[in-house]
């Protein structure tokens, strides 16, 4: 990653980033402050590829609709917050130490974290291009087993390897995903 590039995350939609933003006027009768952690199964249900004209929605969103994570992901209770923990990821990303802290009335978020080493973001019509990723996200408390949000992922690095990697508009871009959160356990 190079450090004297600027990178900066739109509260929005990886890593997840990650992360994910509020999804509007969702009207609920929950407190918000009740909210207790778990294990949740996200799903990304929109996805923006700001990098290279779609074509990685295919590996957000496989068939083209809604798409579960092949892994479940823990989330901190309201009244845990701040929390910093390992968050799981689904490939080709791997865990990362994020700090989930307030954004605002019932609303979550993870700011500018980078994920460890770099990511092989389509190994299949991209083998052997590694991007830096820096993820963020705000996740909405719906009720005591939902949320929405979004993640943003802002990669770079496409430059650095021209052999194997697409040429991209701008470096750094941003991949922006639409994500709810369901409750396992």
């Amino acid at each position: 990653m190079n450090p004297t590039r600027p990178v900066r995350l739109l509260p929005a939609a990886l890593m997840a980033a990650a992360l994910l933003v509020s999804c509007g006027d969702e009207s609920t009768d929950f407190d918000f402050t009740a909210f207790e952690g778990g294990t949740f199964q996200f799903t990304n249900i929109g996805v923006d590829d700001g990098c290279y004209d779609g074509s990685f929605n295919v590996i957000f969103m496989p068939e083209g609709t809604a798409n579960d994570w092949d892994i479940t992901t823990e989330i901190p209770g309201w009244g845990d917050l701040p929390s910093t923990y390992d968050l799981s990821l689904p490939d080709p990303f791997t865990s990362m130490e994020v700090t989930v802290d307030e954004a605002g009335d019932g609303v979550m978020a993870i700011n500018d974290v980078p994920q460890p080493g770099q990511v092989e973001l389509d190994p299949d019509n991209f083998p052997g291009c590694f991007v830096d990723v820096v993820i963020s996200a705000d996740l909405t408390i719906i009720d005591a087993d939902n949320l929405q949000g979004s993640a943003t992922l802002v990669t770079q690095g496409f430059d650095d390897d021209p052999t194997n990697c697409p040429v991209v508009e701008e470096d750094p871009c941003t991949i922006s995903l639409d994500l709810t959160a369901t409750r396992v356990q």
